[in-house]
């Protein structure tokens, strides 16, 4: 019905070539941050329990760049379903309530998208370069392209602390020169972890997971600074159940939608049925929400 691809980091070895002429620096405990955010999912501080800086860590393996759940390919893609349902309108429409759950998850889709995607293009584009290894528990990938405005280069750089994996994103172009992207950690089992994400004009996000590896787990977005802070999107994910949740910080609206694997669900917004909740049946057909 629907899926969910955590980002994860699988253990694997990846083979060690030239380094890249630059230098680069690994990623430190004291460069990522601990602090506990508005999201709620992950207590950074016991996550890195035990961890310690790559050069006093036991000899670990790299992460496998390749997999597109090191990429942050998370959606909700499925959650709501109106394959084969009738797409005709009007004011007594029984499928309503079914394609309000497929707009609202269109949105939610889109905004996740917009915060998500470019870390996750960045990810695969460097790791398609040359992946290093510069010392015991540290690795780099690093790759150029020549744009229009001027080269763009990313570099990534990941170490190994002994639970699980600090990364690392920097890149340079026409007007930035070695400009942190985002950092974070990765648990070693993959079903834990987080990026701090920061853009330019003060602007800055965060994402974080956490997961059983069974299936069951919570993915979270939210936007710590710039024009709309407060802001969040949390997507909530069982065998068989989806739910997905926004907060608008500006507005305060808490707008929602949930599905399950039988097709059927609910959504609620402000803007629709009065801000009630909006239910429908496995047929998609609106039904009041107590029958479910």
């Amino acid at each position: 019905m629907f899926r969910i691809a955590l980002p994860v980091a699988v253990l694997v070895a990846l083979a060690a070539c030239e380094a890249p002429a630059d230098s680069v620096a690994p990623p430190l405990l004291e460069d990522i941050s601990t602090a506990r955010t508005s999201l709620d999912l992950v207590d950074r501080v016991s996550a890195l329990d035990g961890a310690v800086d790559f050069h006093l860590a036991d000899i670990g393996v790299a992460a496998d760049f390749t997999t597109d759940a090191s990429r942050l390919a998370v959606t909700g893609s499925g959650l709501v379903d109106t394959d084969g349902l009738p797409t005709e309108r009007d004011a007594t429409f029984e499928y309503s309530n079914v394609y309000a759950g497929a707009a609202t998850l269109a949105w939610a889709e889109g905004v996740r998208v917009g915060v998500v995607n470019p870390p996750q293009v960045a990810i695969g584009f460097a790791v398609s370069g040359d992946v290093v290894q510069l010392e015991p528990n540290v690795w780099v990938a690093q790759n150029s392209v020549d744009l229009p405005e001027g080269t763009l280069t990313t570099t990534f750089a990941v170490a190994w602390v002994g639970i699980g994996w600090l990364g690392e994103m920097r890149y340079s172009d026409a007007t930035h020169t070695d400009e942190l992207w985002f950092n974070g950690f990765v648990s070693a089992d993959g079903n834990l972890g987080w990026w701090d994400l920061y853009f330019d004009q003060g602007e800055s996000a965060v994402v974080e997971w956490i997961g059983d590896g069974q299936g069951t787990g919570q993915f979270g977005i939210g936007v710590t600074a710039g024009e709309h802070v407060g802001s969040q999107l949390s997507y909530l994910f069982a065998p068989q159940f989806g739910r997905i949740d926004f907060l608008n910080g500006s507005t305060g609206e808490h707008a929602w939608v949930q599905g399950h694997e039988d097709g059927s669900g609910a959504v609620r917004l402000d803007e629709f049925n009065d801000g009630e909740e909006s239910c429908w049946a496995a047929d998609g057909v609106n039904v009041l929400c107590p029958a479910l």
